[in-house]
């Protein structure tokens, strides 16, 4: 027996918004139902991951991830001059 995952619907969505997301999902590859998914699979975790005890919490957040701003870090990221002690 396939099991089926649970449905939501989104009510009163602004149309700005959903072009933004629809935006989103086509820079990477998904659909926008995969995309919202996504988004929704990574907010669930992001709670799981609040209840984590230092430093756990630290390393979760540290870790590479499939988010906007770690290729713009990885991009702009600049070696720093050597310590004179």
């Amino acid at each position: 027996m396939s099991q089926r995952g649970a449905s939501l619907t989104v009510r009163n969505l602004s149309p700005e918004t959903k072009t933004r997301l629809a935006v989103r999902a086509r820079r990477r590859g998904r659909s926008l139902e995969a995309e919202v998914r996504a988004i929704l699979d990574s907010a669930a975790e992001a709670q799981e991951e609040q209840d984590l005890d230092f430093p756990h919490w630290l390393m979760a957040m540290l870790e590479p991830g499939d988010d906007d701003i770690a290729p713009f870090l990885d991009e702009h990221r600049k070696p720093h001059p050597p310590l004179k002690l």
